[in-house]
């Protein structure tokens, strides 16, 4: 059935094509350049990654490196890789609401009484469309879902392998520096397959990877769970032996309390009326991808406030407001873990993988991750990640 689905899909994009389209080379649209200011203190950087999964510009990494290398700060880093349809060209919708994106994580920051001064952001770009069918609605092409994916696991299993890789390097030198990278879309498939590759590295180094609609089937997602726990349990019995020692630190201690508190590694938020991901993802490829998958999905979220109040309940239990400053007074981003028992519901907050269902309150589609109820709730997971992060 899907081969059929396949085989007339890519004979209405040959046809589509013939009539004309625009055709997107593989190129990077920023030299060499430092970190640029944004916002009112924040700074951001861009690097490009072309289709064979090397780096445009490599003296770029090394620009990367020498800003982000001060090992005095602590100032958290925000990392945004774009998705289907998306780039790094200056006037791209992805690369503009990231920006607008860390001034609302700024103020966010500011509200929570986190003691950060600014926020370091990273923008990955690489050619998410290489070209346009002109179509009245962007869902018709989407045929070329199949070398974009094939496009974003090879970026991911090697340049964006190679930017997170040295991120972690630049965090291990920089104690408690929290760092969050995101991906939408198909980066978030290339961020799924950066991460998979740098499962051997420390589990407990501050990161926390965030993927929105990301095109990435449960098949994939197989083993992780279990060998991001397995890693876990290790480092944290790496940190018993070390207690009551003379080689157990006050960073120790907090390494061991940290992991007392939270497992959470990556977090996965699907908005359930995404119907590129929920519809054509299905068409397209094998397996329920996995922010539909009611087997893997652990938590769901939605607003709360006006209408429907917030519960008081905190991060031990099923529930969890985090205050969000969204439209028409409402007034939380409420988080909730799926469990038939208070018991289950709190194994299901210390699980190192979240998947979120989000309701339509939160988000409606597939590329509505920056609207302004979203991104506020985004700003606060952010925030949220942070906030532990900093107490480690």
């Amino acid at each position: 059935m899907k081969a059929r689905i396949i085989a007339a899909a890519l004979g209405i994009l040959g046809g589509l094509a013939g009539a004309g389209c625009v055709t997107y080379p593989d190129q990077a649209y920023w030299g060499v350049h430092d970190a640029r200011q944004v916002g009112s203190r924040s700074q951001l950087m861009t690097i490009e990654i072309s289709e064979k999964g090397n780096l445009f510009h490599p003296e770029q990494r090394e620009r990367l490196r020498h800003w982000l290398g001060d090992q005095s700060t602590r100032e958290p880093i925000v990392v945004f890789v774009n998705g289907w349809h998306h780039d790094a060209s200056e006037d791209d919708r992805n690369l503009r609401d990231f920006t607008g994106f860390l001034a609302k994580l700024e103020r966010r920051l500011d509200d929570a009484d986190v003691p950060v001064d600014s926020v370091d952001g990273l923008y990955v770009g690489w050619r998410g469309d290489e070209y346009d069918l002109r179509l009245p609605a962007q869902w018709l092409d989407f045929p070329t879902i199949w070398p974009r994916k094939r496009a974003s696991t090879e970026i991911g299993r090697n340049g964006l392998k190679e930017i997170v890789a040295l991120l972690q390097e630049l965090q291990a030198q920089q104690s408690a520096r929290p760092l969050v990278i995101i991906g939408h879309s198909l980066g978030g498939s290339a961020l799924f397959q950066a991460m998979r590759l740098n499962l051997s590295g420390p589990a407990l180094d501050g990161s926390e990877y965030i993927m929105l609609n990301p095109a990435v089937s449960e098949l994939e997602f197989e083993g992780l769970e279990t060998e991001l726990k397995q890693a876990l349990a290790a480092q944290y019995a790496a940190l018993a032996q070390l207690e009551g020692t003379a080689a157990d630190t006050a960073y120790s201690k907090r390494q061991r309390e940290f992991l007392d508190r939270s497992h959470r590694k990556l977090v996965v938020l699907q908005a359930q009326g995404d119907t590129a991901v929920g519809f054509l993802h299905r068409l397209a490829f094998k397996g329920t991808p996995i922010g539909f998958s009611e087997s893997k999905q652990t938590h769901t979220a939605e607003i709360c406030g006006v209408g429907s109040p917030c519960p008081q309940t905190d991060f031990r239990g099923c529930q969890r407001t985090v205050p969000a400053v969204v439209p028409e007074g409402r007034a939380g981003f409420l988080i909730t873990a799926r469990g038939a028992d208070d018991a289950q519901c709190r194994e299901r907050t210390r699980e190192p993988v979240w998947v979120i269902a989000g309701r339509d309150t939160v988000s409606r589609s597939h590329n509505d991750i920056f609207n302004d109820v979203q991104a506020d709730a985004l700003a606060a997971l952010v925030t949220d990640s942070i906030e532990r992060q900093a107490r480690r």
